[in-house]
């Protein structure tokens, strides 16, 4: 096959030239019988032509790059042919910058244009994709210039550009050429004809852009896989919030908006039928329901407010716009005032600004209509009637109509229950309460609350040796042990670990969110204490350690070596912080994380979570019984440690840890994690035990699960007894706890032991 590719040149222009032996590395332009490619700013090589160097083919390159000419008087000053029309052989007629002609002089003829060919090209450079979009930050995309132009402000499309010019292909001619960005005109080579193109012309032709976000449509790499499922699974965002679009009067009726119409159908008023639409205007800065209509195609509309009419020219309003019910979440309809108003549990909710909701009132014992609005605390209803103030109030107003709406999840709008968190006291040095909230992405990092001169202050926990440590940020300084802090911490607990589980008992589950959701989302409750609320934020130094960010001054403040770190102004807004949601968790969607279950030394035995067992079988004692052991993890003196946990005969949890010349197991290990697996029909990889000795190194599609440099690993002695314990990468020494001490093995031994292992890592 022969290849069109595009080729940088000393111009500033993108051309194009032939290649028979293209690779994959290359960058294909969309539609063209013939594949095209293009590459990177950051990645042009430079390439003689007629050299096989280019991505390591063998194969020729031939260059075919139409140039502007010029031509030289006896002085040897250029004159440069001018070229007028659409169509001319005059390839980038915008640009006049020449860096390199001395490869261009001996095709200069005075009074006639040629294509550049051969080594009179001189050097070119090629554009080449090595990686894919998670090893690179970015992939190439062509998109339409029309589409880069609707979404301009984007930072993730970024045009790939070289000064002003930008690679542009047309996909029905197969044809490339280049785009002046500032000028926005193009020039195209179509063989030897070369084409202005300008204006309208340009929105179907495809631009380069290097895209940051997410992955190429038909990637199948783990992240595009994950996102694709959780898209799958994940429910389109609900928007669960009122739309009103600003108008003024005597603006053109937009009829072509759903407006919320009085009724849904004409009112009978004094006048005859009348569509009238729901209206909002503020008087004082105090809220005021009206109507609006159309009046000889415009805008009108009429308020009472203050006993006092206001219609005419009333400047600016607002009007309540329908959205389609699966898209926003919800529905409207008109029930009456007395169904409205009604306080507690109900399906229906007022449409309401602060205590006013648009209302339909019935003037006279003719039944005669008109919009105007209730006030659901005074409890009165009034509209503009004959240029007057029409006011009813108490219970004559129970059965006129108000304008109400449901969540199609029957959660209503600003009426939601707020739910509570639950907060365990911890005296600092003892083991943690039952099912601690865990941080996202964090092994050991739990929500933590304390309290300075009255002030809550969001911060983080660990387990150390089964206990509680923990540190909080305060003024300019990170406090923390029981002498700075008191002794005593609050840690955040739920009812089930499992989101699913805790949805069912309590309502919500936790979840881990950028602090800007928090806007216009009903669906979702900040944890907060006060105007405190627990944020995951990095350090000067890149780790991720959980603070807090006091709201009232929008700032991000974070505990680290004794001093506390801050972030403010914007940069807090793509923060994660814990959210309550209340909507039941996605199902269904593949889960490539290892589970951490949390749990005390005899607490029941969580054999309904399907532990992680050693080796996936029972194994050998040194009795010559076998038993099942189960992978644990232990923190001693902030260091890692496996071990085994396993019921004893009343089905509590039994652990052993050897580290460090020591057995732990009894009363004193306190809080320790095990190892669980989820619903295989959700799991996105598998584990495995294997030889360390085949995947020392990361060798292979299974990389040994570890915490630290930390791996679970089966140690085997002379006489076959197995135990369950730590295998240290970094010493190359296994451990597990035996008759109070550890049994330890060190160096080319620890090859042969099984470790745990898992595909799909992160």
């Amino acid at each position: 096959l022969t290849y069109l590719l595009i080729a940088r040149t000393c111009q500033y222009g993108f051309h194009s030239f032939l290649n028979t032996a293209a690779t994959p590395r290359m960058m294909a332009i969309p539609g063209s019988s013939r594949p095209r490619y293009l590459d990177s700013s950051s990645d042009w090589n430079s390439v003689p032509e007629k050299s096989g160097e280019r991505t390591g083919s063998t194969e020729r390159l031939r260059c075919v790059m139409p140039q502007k000419r010029k031509s030289i008087n006896r002085k040897g000053m250029e004159r440069q042919r001018s070229c007028s029309g659409r169509s001319c052989k005059h390839p980038f007629s915008d640009y006049s910058s020449v860096h390199n002609y001395a490869h261009l002089k001996t095709l200069i003829a005075a009074e006639e244009c040629h294509e550049l060919k051969g080594p009179d090209i001189g050097d070119i450079q090629v554009l080449t994709y090595e990686g894919n979009h998670l090893s690179k930050g970015f992939f190439y995309e062509w998109i339409k210039y029309s589409e880069y132009l609707s979404e301009e402000k984007s930072d993730s499309r970024v045009p790939l550009r070289c000064g002003d010019a930008v690679p542009l292909a047309c996909s029905e001619k197969g044809s490339l050429g280049t785009l002046d960005f500032q000028k926005r005109t193009a020039i195209v080579s179509n063989g030897k004809e070369i084409q202005t193109l300008k204006g309208d012309e340009l929105k179907e032709m495809f631009i380069l852009v290097r895209n940051t976000k997410d992955g190429p449509s038909q990637c199948r790499c783990v992240e595009c896989e994950r996102r694709r499922e959780t898209e799958k699974a994940t429910p389109p965002p609900l928007l669960m919030v009122n739309e009103w679009t600003d108008f003024r009067t005597g603006d053109t009726f937009p009829v072509s908006k759903r407006l919320i119409k009085a009724l849904n159908r004409p009112l009978n008023t004094k006048d005859g039928p009348q569509e009238q639409y729901v209206a909002l205007w503020y008087h004082f800065g105090n809220a005021v329901m009206g109507r609006a209509w159309s009046e000889k195609g415009k805008i009108a509309a009429a308020f009472a407010s203050k006993k006092k009419v206001f219609s005419g020219n009333v400047g600016s309003l607002q009007l309540l716009v329908q959205i389609p019910p699966a898209a926003a979440g919800f529905d409207y309809s008109w029930v009456s005032y007395r169904k409205a108003a009604v306080i507690g549990e109900k399906e229906w909710h007022p449409v309401h600004i602060a205590f006013v909701a648009p209302c339909v009132l019935i003037i006279d014992k003719e039944g005669h209509e008109c919009l105007g609005e209730a006030n659901l605390r005074e409890e009165y209803a009034q509209t503009v009637l004959d240029n007057k103030v029409f006011r009813l109030e108490g219970g004559a107003i129970s059965e006129f109509k108000s304008c109400v709406w449901t969540a199609l999840d029957s959660v209503g709008f600003g009426m939601t229950k707020e739910f509570e968190d639950t907060w365990a006291y911890n005296t600092i040095g003892s083991p943690f309460p039952d099912n601690p909230v865990r941080v996202k992405g964090q092994q050991n990092m739990y929500v933590a609350l304390w309290y300075k001169f009255g002030k809550p202050i969001h911060g983080r926990a660990w387990n150390n040796n089964g206990n509680v440590e923990c540190s909080f940020p305060y003024s300019k300084v990170e406090l923390t042990g029981a002498r700075d802090l008191g002794g005593q911490i609050q840690i955040l607990t739920a009812v089930e670990q499992d989101p699913l589980d805790q949805f069912k008992k309590s309502g919500f589950w936790y979840e881990w969110r950028p602090y800007k959701d928090r806007v216009n989302d009903t669906l979702l409750q900040l944890v907060r204490c006060g105007q405190s609320t627990p944020v995951l934020m990095k350090t000067k130094d890149g780790k991720d350690l959980l603070g807090y960010i006091d709201m009232g001054t929008e700032e991000a403040a974070v505990g680290y070596n004794g001093k506390s770190e801050k972030l403010a102004g914007g940069d807090i807004q793509e923060l994660l912080v814990l959210f309550r949601n209340i909507k039941a968790p996605p199902r269904g969607i593949k889960i490539y994380d290892d589970t951490w279950l949390d749990l005390k030394y005899r607490d029941p035995f969580p054999a309904a979570k399907n532990p992680v067992a050693a080796a996936g079988r029972k194994v050998r004692n040194d009795d010559g019984t076998e038993m099942f052991q189960y992978v644990a993890l232990w923190y001693k003196h902030g260091q890692p440690v496996f071990g085994r946990a396993f019921p004893d005969p009343a089905d509590k949890t039994l652990a052993s840890f050897g580290w460090n010349g020591q057995e732990n197991a009894g009363t004193e290990i306190g809080s320790f994690q095990m190892i669980v697996v989820p619903d295989p029909d959700i799991l996105g990889f598998e584990y495995k035990w294997l030889p360390y000795k085949d995947v020392r190194g990361g060798a292979g599609e299974f990389k040994p699960l570890h915490v630290g440099e930390c791996v679970p690993c089966l140690l085997k002695d002379s006489k076959g007894t197995e135990r369950l314990g730590n295998l240290h990468v970094g010493m190359e020494k296994a451990t597990a706890g035996f008759g109070g001490k550890d049994s330890a093995v060190s160096g080319p031994a620890v090859n042969e032991f099984l470790v745990l292992c898992r595909n799909h890592n992160k």
